[in-house]
């Protein structure tokens, strides 16, 4: 239940989506394919990719994020996020950028994983203003969860009955910067 809550007396922040940055360590290439059909789903013409997985690409300097949408995933290793990604994550500097945490899990459960990705970018000077949790295959072995990604993203997104929740979101997020923060 949700408590009453008073009105907003500061001026709502807007913002016209017109690019996103889609910030990820994906090992299988699952987790960034993820975030690209969410990106697709928000209809963004611009879509800039920060791929932390490969430690050269990490190396490189990051500019500080500010007035803009970011796309933030990672896998989920055994109910947590994986040490490296973290890592390379805590390079990443924002100024209450708004922000969508998305944690992709294999055969098991995400655990405390996607709570752990919000908070991790929060610190981070990021503002989480949605998130969630997909499942695909599963990344040590296919033996487990086979086919969990499908051929084609598009016949993912017909199956999913999750994928695009995150994007109406977007559309309520200046009215609901509070509600979130509890968790």
């Amino acid at each position: 239940m949700v408590k009453d809550r008073k009105p907003n007396t500061k001026k709502e922040r807007t913002m016209e989506l017109n690019r996103v940055k889609l910030i990820y360590f994906s090992a299988t290439g699952t987790t960034k394919k993820v975030l690209e059909s969410i990106a697709e789903g928000i209809a963004v013409e611009d879509v800039e990719h920060i791929n932390l997985t490969i430690p050269e690409r990490a190396q490189k300097a990051i500019p500080t994020f500010s007035d803009e949408l970011v796309i933030i995933g990672a896998p989920v290793y055994g109910g947590r996020l994986p040490v490296d990604a973290i890592k390379r994550f805590q390079q990443l500097k924002a100024d209450n950028t708004l922000a969508i945490v998305i944690v992709l899990y294999g055969n098991r459960e995400f655990d405390d994983a996607l709570l752990e990705l919000k908070h991790l970018a929060a610190e981070l000077g990021f503002h989480p203003i949605a998130g969630g949790a997909f499942i695909g295959e599963h990344s040590f072995s296919s033996m487990f969860a086979q086919r969990r990604t499908f051929q084609s993203m598009e016949t993912w997104r017909r199956k999913s009955s999750c994928a695009f929740t995150v994007v109406p979101a977007l559309r309520i997020a200046p009215k609901m910067h509070g509600l979130w923060k509890a968790a």
